[in-house]
C-alpha cells in the first residue's frame, strides 16, 4: 500500500485527510518510511 499520502497529509497538518485515511482507507498509523520514520 502506498502511504505517501498519509505522510504528506501529516506534514501539511491536514487533520481531516489524516482522519479519512486512517478510518476509511484503513492505513496503518505506525507505518514506517525508508528512513524508519512514522507519519505522526
Amino acid at each position: 500500500m502506498d502511504t505517501s499520502d498519509l505522510f504528506a497529509s501529516c506534514r501539511k497538518g491536514d487533520v481531516g485527510r489524516v482522519r479519512y485515511l486512517l478510518e476509511q482507507r484503513d492505513v496503518e498509523v505506525n507505518v514506517r518510511d525508508k528512513w524508519d520514520s512514522t507519519p505522526l
